[in-house]
């Protein structure tokens, strides 16, 4: 859902990627701590992200034809 609204608002998927991912790594590291799975939440919220910005701009390419 991130990925498909941030593609709308700054026109670009790297950038709601990049900042799914550092936010995602600020607000698990102050509520989870050092664990050692944070980092794979973090890049599994940050694929999903990019995953449905690229989704969401194909299909945005195609209706605008």
């Amino acid at each position: 859902m991130l990925g498909i609204i941030g593609y709308f608002i700054f026109k670009r998927v790297w950038v709601t990627t990049l900042i799914i991912f550092v936010l995602s790594l600020v607000f698990m590291l102050i509520e989870i701590g050092l664990e050692p799975t944070f980092l794979i939440w973090a890049t599994i919220m940050t694929v999903v992200c990019f995953i449905s910005g690229i989704l969401t701009n194909s299909i945005a390419t195609l209706i605008r034809g």
